[in-house]
């Protein structure tokens, strides 16, 4: 059946996958009014920061750079349900590549927080997708698959993480200023457990994080590298900050953190750090912002993917992101398509690049992972 329709038709091939969904309940007044993105736009206005279809994606450099798993998760549908194999794009082997080996990342995810499908049109995917996602996400904005001529192939992936920090930190009154690798700095908005907060609730706050590792002077007066889970009783979510050096890829920035850890379990500064930690102030910066982006190593005429012996031509390849980070937690909604047409006191701050990933706690990968090298994406101090 499936051969005969390839041969039949002039087709179009769409696959399409809402990477991600992660929101916060409003914490109400503790946390201030919702304000607007500081960002909203194409990812070509954006002169320092690269979406990434892997993790082990070359940054750029000197950007920053951004990857979330459902892509992923939609690629991995595609090829066990529709390619039945890997999914080999003519003059887009690299990408390829890295995404036919990436995966799975199924067991990555919130165990009921993420859906997946793929499929032909003229079999009723498109009727499936959006049956399921009103039943296991009725709150979702419907899933927006592309119209086009003639028969299409579809696959689809959803996720969405709901969490809330258990005490909401405090916004930081006071100027912080976010240096980039290059000396550059820049006043943006940030949160944590300020120097001059009040006593209770600074005692309450400092409860709450997790040190995953630090390094310094010897005497616990500063830090220079260190992680930091945000609330070490999230379930079953982690929302964690490292500030290491910078790498060639978000994976090599991943596997050095969790290298980190193991040494920092036996270290026998810990102690002290985890003291330091709860007498000092934390501060991390906010970011609200929505990013769309087009995978152009996937598109063009050259770009051809054969399923069944048929050649489909790569026509398009979207990606919608939008993060947020305030003292309630941290939130991300994405969306992404593909379309083809057959034919052819020591002060824990993060003032300077830092790691951000998401990962479901004791999942052995993140599923949302940023690095910050630069100021571009943070929310700039309010005049």
């Amino acid at each position: 059946m499936v051969r005969s329709l390839l041969g039949l038709f002039v087709v179009a091939a769409l696959i399409t996958s809402a990477l991600a969904a992660f929101w916060f309940l409003s914490a109400g007044d503790a946390t201030g009014p919702d304000l607007p993105p500081t960002f909203v736009g194409e990812s070509d206005h954006l002169q320092q920061t690269a979406i990434v279809p892997t993790l082990d994606t070359p940054i750029p450099d000197g950007q920053s750079a951004v990857w979330c798993a459902s892509f992923q998760l939609a690629w991995d549908k595609l090829k066990a349900e529709v390619v039945k194999g890997p999914v080999e794009i003519t003059n887009a082997k690299t990408v390829c590549d890295r995404l036919n080996k990436a995966g799975p990342v199924a067991d990555d995810l919130p165990a009921d927080g993420s859906y997946a499908a793929a499929g032909f049109e003229q079999q009723g995917i498109r009727a499936t997708i959006a049956a399921e996602m009103a039943r296991r996400f009725p709150k979702a904005p419907p899933p927006e698959l592309s119209d086009f001529q003639g028969d299409g192939i579809h696959a689809y992936a959803y996720l969405e993480a709901n969490v809330r920090f258990k005490h909401p930190y405090l916004a930081n009154p006071r100027n912080f200023d976010f240096y980039g690798p290059k000396g550059d700095s820049h006043s943006v908005e940030s949160f944590g457990i300020p120097p001059d907060a009040p006593h209770d609730k600074a005692r309450e706050l400092r409860e709450q994080p997790a040190l995953l590792f630090a390094k310094g002077d010897e005497n616990f007066r500063t830090v220079d590298s260190f992680a930091i889970d945000l609330d070490r009783q999230s379930r079953p979510i982690q929302v964690i900050f490292a500030r290491i050096s910078r790498k060639a890829t978000l994976a090599e920035s991943v596997a050095e953190f969790e290298r980190r850890i193991r040494a920092f379990a036996s270290d026998p500064s810990r102690d002290g750090w985890e003291l330091a930690l709860r007498n000092g102030t934390l501060l991390v910066p906010n970011m609200r912002w929505k990013v769309r982006h087009q995978f152009g190593e996937l598109l063009g005429p050259d770009k051809v993917v054969r399923i069944a012996g048929a050649p489909w031509r790569m026509v398009d390849a979207e990606q919608v992101v939008a993060f947020r980070l305030d003292p309630r937690g941290a939130s991300v909604q994405s969306s992404a398509r593909v379309a083809a047409v057959k034919g052819l006191p020591v002060s824990f701050q993060f003032d300077f690049p830092f790691l951000l990933y998401l990962k479901k706690r004791d999942a052995p990968h993140p599923f949302f992972v940023m690095w910050v090298e630069n100021a571009e994406l943070l929310c700039p101090s309010q005049p």
